[in-house]
């Protein structure tokens, strides 16, 4: 298949498995790959894919269809079924995965999981978020990260920032600090407060709905509040909740996530 994968260790314990660009507008996870590509490992074996290079060659988010909704793929199906079985080979093999995104809204420090056992609580813990989302697999769908044992996407901001791309690759870092993959260079983070939150549906979009610029992602939502329009009238929230990646520009159908806050 067209992508590239580097696989390297010292020894096999942990494994961990870095996916950048399963869009290929994404381009963030790609530089992010290529330095965590020249570090030297004391232990365990770290796998970085490039996963839809031939989107990233071509500037289109995906082929034949997105390939975070593709999984868990199919030996002979259109471009990005196949090539989502082929990487899922690799990652359900893996202690870790971490799969990295960029957004185009105003989300930032945001690692998805969609599960709670205790493996991968302590796995986002250890990557040190600002913000975490439980996107349990019924929405999650057909992601890459619902179909791995302990996993987590990491939407830390926008694909052009430096921000994002100092932050997302401070965050892996630290986790393979906790690790003992690597040495620890750096002075050592402090656990910061981090918010939970919960997705409990999505906010549906029509062709013409337009978000009021007023709304902010983590910013709660009122019940009757406006926070939307539709055919010249103000779309009320029938209930109290947090958006979540609301405008990101390759959602068609929906504004975005509703969540509960812990």
């Amino acid at each position: 298949m067209d992508y590239k994968i580097k696989f390297f260790s010292s020894d096999k314990k942990p494994i961990v498995v870095v996916v950048g660009c399963l869009h290929g507008d994404e381009l963030v996870g790609k530089k992010i790959i290529f330095r965590l590509r020249k570090i030297k490992l004391k232990k365990g074996t770290l796998i970085t894919i490039i996963a839809n290079e031939k989107a990233v060659k071509q500037r289109k988010r995906f082929i034949d269809q997105d390939l975070n909704r593709s999984f868990p793929g199919k030996r002979n199906g259109n471009y990005e079924e196949i090539l989502a079985y082929n990487i899922l080979k690799i990652t359900k093999k893996a202690d870790f995965v971490l799969d990295i995104h960029s957004a185009t809204t105003d989300v930032k420090d945001l690692a998805i999981i969609t599960k709670t056992k205790k493996a991968v609580l302590n796995f986002v813990y250890a990557i040190n978020p600002r913000r975490i989302a439980l996107m349990k697999k019924d929405i999650a769908g057909k992601s890459l990260i619902g179909y791995c044992k302990t996993a987590v996407s990491l939407e830390y901001g926008k694909d052009n920032s430096r921000a994002t791309y100092k932050n997302t690759f401070s965050s892996i870092i630290s986790f393979l600090e906790k690790e003992k993959m690597i040495d620890a260079k750096n002075k050592k983070r402090e656990q910061r407060k981090i918010d939970f939150y919960e997705i409990k549906g999505v906010a549906k979009k029509e062709k013409n709905d337009v978000l009021k610029k007023n709304i902010k992602n983590f910013k709660l939502i009122k019940k009757g509040e406006i926070f939307a329009i539709r055919n010249n009238k103000g779309m009320v929230s029938k209930e109290n909740f947090y958006p979540i990646l609301f405008g990101e520009e390759a959602y068609g159908d929906i504004f975005g996530f509703k969540a509960t806050k812990e």
